[in-house]
């Protein structure tokens, strides 16, 4: 988010807003902007907001106030339901932390204590410790575990998907790395080199290689799936991944920050295929002690 600075010092950035209330508003320029609990104006995780800055820094750093909300960074909430009053439903969303409720008109659904839903919000700015919203879909009740995965995508708001413009830009890479590829790299492919990641992974991004001389001397190489050489920097994939910040894992899934097509092949060190990496080689003593290293960009066969 692009620091804006006028006149009156105010600031726009994003919230990330803590379960205990406070927040903390990223700007592109300067260090992060402290927002006490009092002072959030209601914002909630995700948010583009207005932040007016106390010019004197504390010893934590800057902090401020919200003085409006720019856009909401969502439109669906997800909840459980808690009760039923006068015709409507009350919901609990985590992202709206304790002591804000989701009113919920849901005219018509079969609804019970404990149904976990998700619903598309109507009003924010309604008066009261609540939002009013519209019932969308029920995912399961808590007392079932088979759906916590799903609640916690919903209530996270996380990325299930990648857009066509994504998912094209990382498909013209193909699915095997070309001779052109290889020319400014040294080959590697030769070598005996292992991934050292568990059986029970679900991407293969580090591997090693380690042979000896007739001084006793020890070559160990670190390799690393080059994902630079397809992520160039301010391209589609980058900002996709920089807006998803990490792979998201659960027990039996993953919600990937980069195309299957990258995440789970070019990218991914499997066993007997071409991969582009990174290594650090290294020449250490036999008492263990560090020669030289030097770091290339290299290709392996796992």
């Amino acid at each position: 988010m692009k620091m804006k600075k006028e006149a009156s010092e105010r600031i726009e950035g994003q919230i990330s807003v803590h379960p205990k209330g406070f927040g903390f508003v990223k700007v592109t320029d300067g260090p992060d902007i402290f927002i006490p609990k009092h002072l959030t104006l209601d914002a909630v995780d995700g948010d583009v907001v207005e932040v007016a800055v106390n010019p004197k820094v504390s010893p934590r750093g800057p902090e401020g106030e919200i003085v409006s909300i720019v856009k909401r960074g969502r439109t669906h909430l997800a909840g459980t339901i808690l009760a039923k009053s006068r015709g409507h439903w009350t919901a609990y969303s985590p992202i709206l932390g304790q002591e804000k409720w989701i009113h919920l008109k849901a005219k018509g659904a079969s609804l019970e204590e404990g149904d976990r839903i998700v619903c598309k919000v109507s009003n924010w700015e309604k008066e009261g410790n609540f939002v009013e919203a519209q019932f969308v879909r029920k995912i399961g009740h808590i007392s079932d575990p088979s759906v916590d995965i799903e609640a916690a995508i919903e209530e996270f708001g996380l990325p299930q998907h990648f857009t066509k413009e994504v998912n094209g830009a990382a498909k013209k890479f193909g699915k095997t790395v070309q001779p052109s590829e290889l020319k400014e790299r040294i080959d590697c492919t030769d070598w005996e080199c292992v991934t050292i990641d568990p059986d029970t992974a679900k991407d293969f991004d580090d591997a090693i290689s380690l042979t000896t001389d007739k001084r006793g001397h020890f070559f160990l190489g670190v390799h690393i799936a080059d994902v630079a050489h397809y992520v160039k920097a301010g391209s589609v994939i980058d900002k996709e991944a920089a807006n998803r910040c990490n792979s998201t894992y659960f027990p039996g899934q993953c919600i990937p920050m980069l195309p299957e097509n990258l995440s789970n092949e070019l990218c991914s060190l499997k066993p007997n295929v071409v991969r582009l990496t990174q290594a650090v080689l290294a020449e250490f003593t036999p008492q263990g002690d560090l020669v030289s290293f030097h770091v290339v960009r290299n290709a392996i066969k796992s």
